[in-house]
């Protein structure tokens, strides 16, 4: 609610966050339609308002099926920069690099962030750090865009 109150679009991540590349599920366009249209409803029965029709997979994981499937919805896949996570519990510093270059290589794109986990044990996260990626992507000369600009 406090997203939207400060006047930020969301997008989607997906209903749930297991694996969709895990053998233990069979992907079919109805299941990725009816898990990214159980995100809207219960997005908008908290907020009042729609999500963007924009998604990523859990853990970016995903094959040209599933995108496939949630173009048909009306969805824009949105692919990371480079597929790793704080949680993995690595110092924050080696993910700016890393981040950093990945996006300079591919001429820019979307950097996850992850705000913790209550599982896992990693008390120094990349959003602690920001203002590191941030300032080291602005002395790159990028430009901060929304997705839809991207």
């Amino acid at each position: 609610k406090q997203i939207i109150a400060n006047g930020y679009k969301c997008s989607s991540l997906f209903f749930t966050t297991t694996d969709l590349t895990d053998n233990s599920f069979v992907i079919a366009e109805d299941f990725i339609r009816r898990g990214l249209a159980r995100n809207e409803d219960e997005f908008y029965q908290c907020t009042g308002e729609e999500l963007t029709l924009y998604w990523h997979a859990p853990y970016h994981n995903v094959t040209p099926e599933i995108i496939n499937y949630s173009e048909s919805a009306g969805y824009t896949y949105v692919p990371a920069v480079y597929r790793y996570y704080d949680f993995d519990i690595v110092a924050p510093q080696t993910l700016i690099h890393e981040y950093y270059s990945k996006a300079v290589r591919n001429g820019g794109g979307v950097i996850p962030v992850t705000i913790g986990f209550s599982q896992i044990r990693n008390f120094d996260y990349l959003y602690n750090h920001m203002d590191l990626l941030i300032c080291s992507l602005l002395d790159a000369d990028f430009e901060f865009v929304t997705v839809s600009e991207y």
